[in-house]
């Protein structure tokens, strides 16, 4: 009976670190996508704003309750530390397939 509660315990803990791991995920590619869009829209503050609460929207927050999600991540270094390799590796990803996509406009001088 102990086995299978413990066992049981230990299948919970489990699902749940998976359920961070997803969370941390999610806001991850969320903070780079809003990056991106403010990247865009450089120069051009109202339109950048607009820009980030319609993806926050389409996430399904609002700007407290995401910058709410970010402090509970911060507060928490078995979080911060994977959330920023995530950050990390997904900005990479995008920046090589920027690197390896054909350049579409003509050379100078054609």
């Amino acid at each position: 009976m102990r086995l299978l509660a413990l066992s049981l315990c230990v299948l919970a803990l489990a699902g749940c670190r998976r359920d961070r791991g997803a969370e941390v995920d999610d806001i991850a590619r969320l903070f780079v996508t809003l990056r991106l869009e403010s990247r865009t829209w450089e120069g051009q503050p109202e339109q950048a704003r607009t820009a980030r609460e319609k993806l926050l929207r389409e996430a399904g927050m609002t700007l407290p309750q995401w910058r709410s999600r970010v402090a509970a991540l911060q507060s928490d270094a078995d979080l911060w530390v994977p959330f920023w390799e995530r950050v990390k590796r997904i900005s990479d990803s995008i920046e090589t397939s920027k690197k390896t996509k054909p350049n579409k406009t003509k050379p100078k001088g054609s």
